[in-house]
């Protein structure tokens, strides 16, 4: 798993260059090691103390780590899941426009001038 690589410029000095998906890797590998940190301390909370509880600090922080995660995994998951819906209503226009394909969401018409809907089983006549 690559990272990063050097560049190097004319005068030979190197750059370090940072790899298409090491934003993504950096982001998911620090939510998972803070997850395991805040793991780790309820367990050692829970066994190291005499009384067998866990200290509401150490909930506290767990609970910082669970939202960072949430937040790390859960807004990545979201922003491509909503990038990928833009995109394909994106392509879909395109089609659209360029006369490839009909529209999803309006019907097509038909060779006699009808508008089949696919939300109605019968076809609506146009008047043109």
């Amino acid at each position: 798993m690559e990272l990063s690589r050097y560049k190097y410029d004319d005068n030979n000095k190197a750059t370090i260059e940072m790899t298409p998906n090491s934003k993504e890797i950096i982001q998911y590998t620090t939510a998972v090691l803070t997850l395991l940190t805040g793991i780790i301390m309820c367990f050692l909370s829970f066994f190291l103390s005499g009384i067998y509880a866990i200290d509401g600090s150490v909930l506290g922080y767990f609970g910082e780590t669970l939202v960072f995660c949430a937040g790390i995994f859960g807004v990545s998951i979201y922003v491509k899941n909503k990038f990928t819906e833009f995109r394909k209503e994106i392509e879909d226009e395109m089609d659209y426009r360029g006369g490839r394909r009909p529209r999803p969401d309006s019907g097509y018409e038909t060779e006699a001038g009808a508008v089949r809907n696919h939300a109605h089983s019968e076809p609506e006549i146009c008047e043109h």
